[in-house]
């Protein structure tokens, strides 16, 4: 069990259900080793009213984590890795391809298990690779920050730095989906466009899908969205293109600035790489995911077991005629605090009294009276201070109203939140460090963001004014 004296490593509280994770977490840790053996250390994802908060040991978390960074990332036989993860990646989409609702009704009842232990089977050699960039970034940080204080950089100087140096270069998958959107708009003919369009849905369809929900978008999602054409589409598609280039003379500039030497520059083109190569891996989790959902809608078609309940199920619970006591569980767990338990000696979930007890001792609640001010890690400075209104999200419902202008404030943001992180002036979020989700969107979208406040959820309220100094991560509340 984890050690609360000890300082934790958390993601999250985000939107989470136990189905969509329960694949990583067992490969992660108990995984056979055909291809590494490198794990995850002992650790605990807790679930309360729909989110899910992941925890370990932060200290055995990156010391693994830099053995993955080191063994790997930095290997001269990374890309003997980066091919066993696209053949993964190729092996469960050439299985999903045949994954449709009309042919898993056409299956018997005994098919329909065979066909969901054979999708999970799957997926085992692919989360075996997808550790890799997920280890190595927790890994590869803290290296490359101590490589930079080593060479002189302090405070605000290393915080920048680090943030900038470990960039990656590459566009993330929702930028890919934008740029290729925002195409549509130079398509003159009626016919034309309507094929581009139909298949730019085929290729992005599953582009809202999270670790929280499902949503698959249709074709008339994105002919409204088409319809809302915005006068600067060619601005916004130029700053797409010219993205990657920017972040290289970026680096260039910081590297002539410091004299940053070859050794800590390789450090950082490592760490850029897993961080990509992980946002990659983002992509075809909620790709799949898509699948997986419509194996569940089967059983709970079958069993007369609604989605919400599956949704707390282990993939080895889902049955079409589950049992009784199963069932009752499965209630519990939509109704009560309930953990994963993820360790070496075993893998399960704790309900009732010992889940509450974990959850009132790891589930952040903090104390920030008389406080108005909190500070965190530089995910990207940005081009100056903001001053501006907060508006705090915790749900999707609040994502919706998200106004444009205002100051995103979370406890860390997730794939869901992009649209909103498009509209708002600086991102601050307790939770994350300079690999997280909002440090990789900000980067992308040029927008202010302090990771790792802590308490920032606790400490503002939506309406108030604040001032966000990125390149101190700094937030004050005026």
């Amino acid at each position: 069990m984890l050690d609360n004296k000890r300082k934790l490593f958390r993601w999250g509280p985000i939107p989470g259900r136990l189905i969509a994770i329960d694949d990583w977490s067992p490969i992660s840790r108990l995984y056979p080793g055909r291809l590494h053996r490198y794990y995850w250390p002992d650790s605990l994802t807790l679930f309360q009213q729909g989110e899910m908060l992941f925890i370990s040991d932060l200290h055995e978390l990156e010391a693994m984590g830099a053995r993955v960074f080191r063994g790997i990332i930095m290997s001269r036989s990374l890309p003997q890795f980066q091919k066993a993860w696209q053949k993964s990646v190729n092996d469960v989409f050439t299985y999903c391809s045949r994954v449709s609702a009309p042919w898993l009704r056409s299956l018997t009842d005994e098919q329909l298990d065979s066909e969901w232990h054979n999708f999970h089977n799957t997926l085992r050699p692919f989360w075996e690779a997808a550790v890799i960039p997920e280890l190595g970034s927790y890994g590869g940080a803290p290296i490359l920050r101590r490589a930079l204080h080593r060479h002189g950089l302090r405070d605000e100087s290393l915080q920048i730095a680090s943030a900038i140096l470990s960039a990656p270069e590459r566009l993330s998958f929702y930028q890919e989906e934008e740029r290729d959107f925002l195409k549509l708009y130079s398509i003159k003919s009626k016919t034309a466009l309507t094929s581009a369009l139909r298949e730019h849905w085929r290729r992005y369809y599953w582009i809202e899908n999270s670790y929280g929900a499902i949503r698959i978008m249709s074709l008339k999602d994105f002919q409204r969205r088409l319809r809302e054409r915005k006068a600067d589409w060619k601005d916004r598609r130029r700053e797409i293109d010219r993205q990657i280039l920017k972040i290289r003379k970026e680096k260039t500039r910081l590297n002539k600035k410091y004299k940053i030497p070859t050794r800590i520059r390789s450090i950082a083109h490592g760490l850029s790489l897993s961080i990509g190569w992980q946002d990659e891996r983002k992509k075809q989790i909620f790709r799949y995911l898509h699948f997986q959902e419509l194996f569940l809608h089967e059983y709970s078609r079958r069993s007369g077991v609604s989605m919400a309940l599956l949704s707390t199920a282990m993939v080895s619970e889902v049955s079409v005629r589950p049992p009784l006591r199963q069932i009752q569980e499965l209630r519990r767990r939509s109704r009560q605090a309930y953990v994963l338990d993820l360790s070496l000696r075993h893998y399960c979930v704790i309900g009732g009294r010992p889940a509450r007890r974990l959850v009132a001792t790891y589930w952040p609640v903090l104390r920030v009276k008389g406080k108005r001010s909190c500070s965190g890690i530089v995910a990207h400075p940005g081009p100056e201070r903001i001053v501006g209104r907060v508006f705090i999200v915790r749900n999707h419902d609040q994502l919706r109203k998200f106004p444009a202008g205002a100051i995103l404030v979370s406890t860390q943001t997730a794939p869901e939140y992009v649209t909103a992180i498009r509209k708002a002036k600086a991102i601050v979020t307790d939770a994350g460090g300079i690999t997280s989700h909002a440090a990789i969107v900000a980067r992308e979208y040029n927008k202010p963001c302090v990771v790792g406040t802590k308490y920032a959820t606790s400490l503002l309220r939506t309406g108030d004014r604040v001032a966000v100094d990125a390149r101190k991560g700094l937030v004050v509340k005026l």
